[in-house]
């Protein structure tokens, strides 16, 4: 949860820069970097989805 943790708290702090503020639509975390490592985890494990991507078989390149 550590890597996870540092992961998401510099996305969040990238996110929440000048460079983003026009492009990023819906809720901002306004409260989070006074966040306690227990409530950022808490906040990963709410988050946090599975997802499958399916990928397919069909050929690709130039092989024969």
């Amino acid at each position: 949860m550590k890597n996870t943790r540092a992961a998401v708290k510099f996305v969040h702090e990238l996110y929440a820069g000048a460079a983003f503020r026009d492009v990023i639509a819906g809720p901002r975390l306004n409260d989070a970097p006074r966040w306690r490592d227990e409530e950022w985890d808490e906040f990963i494990r709410g988050a946090a989805r599975s997802y499958a991507h399916m990928s397919g078989t069909c050929a690709m390149g130039t092989d024969p």
